[in-house]
C-alpha cells in the first residue's frame, strides 16, 4: 500500500467518524398513531386455537391490555400484564395479519407464555432493550394474579440478534417477594463501558428498588419512605374518569450520564433521585437520596433522552419535557413544556415510552383508568381503547451515549493501525 492510499484511507475513516459524531435528526411538530386497538388479536399457532381459548376461558378479550413497550431495529415488543385470568401471552411483538390488522405474535414463542412453567414468562410488566448489545432485559414477576402457580421472580436477558437466553437469574424470596411483587419497570447502568447493574421498581406491598449486578449474578434491594405515596394515596382523573390510587414507586429513569436513578411514586407528586454509586456499592440509601423536585401531575412511566426526562402527565393526557439543566437546578415545571400541540385523539392515561436509534420517542397510551374501572368498551365500537403513539424529538435515548463511543472506538482502532502502519512504511522508506 502507498503513503498516498494510506491518506485516502485516513481522510475517509476521519470523515465517517464526523458523520457519526454529527448524526443529527429533524425534530417533528406533531406526534402520530401508529397502531391503535378496540382489543387485542394474536398470532395463533393453529385453525380453532382462538375459539378455543375463548371457550375455555384462557382468552378472554377484556381482560388484555398493552402497557409496556421498546423499539429496536424497527421491530415493536409490547407486554400485556396478566393482571386478570385470560391473558393468552404477555410478551409479544406487534405485526400485522394476512388482512392487515395489527396483531400480536408472542415472543420468543408459545412455549414461552406457558402459565404454570417457572422457566416460561408468567407476568411480564415491562423490559428494556441494548442497543448497544441487541440484547432484552425481561423481569418477570413470577405469577399471574389470582393464579396458583406461584414462581420465583426472574430477570432473563434475550438476545434478539442471535435468539437465544444468555442469562436467567431467579431472585431469592427474601429479594423479591414470591407471593407480593409487582416488579414494574427497569433501566440498565454502564459501567466502564459495559452494562453492569440493572434497577428495577418494585410496586409491591414492599416497595423496592431491586439492584441486579450481572457481572456478579446476584440480586439486591433498597427500602425506603421515599418510595411510598407521600398522603398514602391519590385521586386520579384521567379523561374525566376517576380513580383512587395507592400505588408506590413506579416510574424509574436513568440520567444520560448514569450518574442518577431518578424515580416517584404514582400516587405521589414528588419527584426524587438516587446516586448510582449509592446502589451499586450497597450504600447509605437514606442519607443519599435527594428530593427533585414536585410535578404537576402524577405520572406513570418515564425516559431520559440525552437532553431531559419525558413523562406523562396523567391528569393532562399529555407528555411532557424537563430539561436537565432545570432538573439539576431543582426546578419542576412539566406543564410548561408540552411535547406537541395536543392532538385530534386521546391521549388518555400515557403509560410507558422508549426511543429508538433514529431520534422516535414511542409510547403507550392505554385509558387505564377506563380498564380498572371495568368501563372500557370492545363490542360494536370505533372507539380505540389502546394507542402505540410515535413523535420525532431529534434526541437519542439515555443509553445512546454507548453506542456512540462503540463506534467511534472502532474507528480510533482502525486510525491507530493505519498510524502505526504509516510509520513503519516512512521506516523501511
Amino acid at each position: 500500500m502507498t503513503l498516498h492510499k494510506l491518506l485516502v484511507y485516513l481522510f475517509v475513516l476521519k470523515s465517517s467518524w464526523l458523520l457519526i459524531s454529527a448524526k443529527v435528526f429533524k425534530q417533528g411538530k406533531d406526534a402520530d398513531v401508529v397502531y391503535k386497538w378496540t382489543k387485542l388479536d394474536f398470532k395463533w399457532l393453529h385453525t380453532g386455537d382462538k375459539q378455543n381459548a375463548i371457550r375455555n376461558g384462557t382468552f378472554i378479550v377484556e381482560n388484555n391490555i398493552i402497557t409496556g413497550i421498546k423499539v429496536y431495529s424497527g421491530r415493536i415488543f409490547v407486554t400485556v400484564p396478566r393482571w386478570r385470568p385470560g391473558v393468552p401471552t404477555t410478551l409479544n411483538e406487534v405485526m400485522n395479519s394476512s388482512d392487515d390488522r395489527a396483531i400480536l405474535n408472542p415472543f420468543p414463542s408459545w412455549d414461552m407464555q406457558k402459565i404454570g412453567d417457572c422457566g416460561a414468562f408468567q407476568y411480564v410488566q415491562s423490559m428494556e432493550i441494548d442497543p448497544n448489545t441487541g440484547h432484552m432485559w425481561i423481569i418477570d414477576t413470577g405469577s399471574a394474579r389470582g393464579g396458583t402457580t406461584q414462581c420465583n421472580a426472574k430477570i432473563v436477558i434475550y438476545d434478539l440478534k442471535s435468539n437465544y437466553i444468555i442469562r436467567k437469574h431467579s431472585f431469592l424470596d427474601s429479594v423479591v417477594s414470591k407471593d407480593t411483587n409487582f416488579l414494574n419497570d427497569i433501566v440498565i447502568d454502564y459501567v466502564n463501558g459495559m452494562p453492569r447493574f440493572a434497577y428495577i421498581s418494585d410496586t409491591g406491598k414492599v416497595p423496592k428498588i431491586v439492584v441486579y449486578d450481572y457481572e456478579n449474578d446476584e440480586s439486591y434491594f433498597f427500602n425506603h419512605k421515599s418510595m411510598y405515596p407521600e398522603n398514602g394515596y391519590m385521586t386520579i382523573i384521567s379523561n374525566g374518569k376517576q380513580r383512587n390510587f395507592t400505588t408506590p414507586i413506579d416510574g424509574i429513569a436513568m440520567s444520560p450520564d448514569f450518574q442518577y436513578v431518578y424515580y416517584c411514586a404514582l400516587a405521589d407528586l414528588n419527584l426524587y433521585r438516587i446516586p448510582t454509586e449509592v446502589l451499586r456499592e450497597r450504600g447509605n440509601f437514606s442519607q443519599s437520596y435527594q428530593y427533585v423536585g414536585r410535578k404537576s401531575s402524577p405520572t406513570d412511566g418515564m425516559t431520559f433522552s440525552q437532553q431531559g426526562l419525558y413523562v406523562g402527565a396523567l391528569t393532562a393526557d399529555m407528555v411532557f419535557k424537563e430539561s436537565l439543566e432545570s432538573l439539576q437546578g431543582g426546578s419542576i415545571n412539566l406543564t410548561e413544556a408540552p411535547l406537541f400541540p395536543r392532538p385530534m385523539e386521546t391521549l388518555e392515561w400515557v403509560d410507558t415510552f422508549c426511543i429508538d436509534e433514529d431520534g422516535n420517542l414511542w409510547f403507550v397510551a392505554n385509558s387505564l383508568v377506563c380498564f380498572f374501572t371495568y368501563t372500557m368498551r370492545f363490542k360494536n365500537t370505533e372507539n380505540a381503547n389502546m394507542r402505540i403513539w410515535k413523535v420525532n424529538i431529534g434526541e437519542q435515548g439515555y443509553l445512546w451515549r454507548n453506542t456512540n463511543m462503540a463506534s467511534r472506538h472502532q474507528i480510533y482502532y482502525h486510525i491507530l493501525i493505519l498510524m502505526i502502519l504509516m510509520i513503519k512504511f516512512s521506516i523501511v522508506s
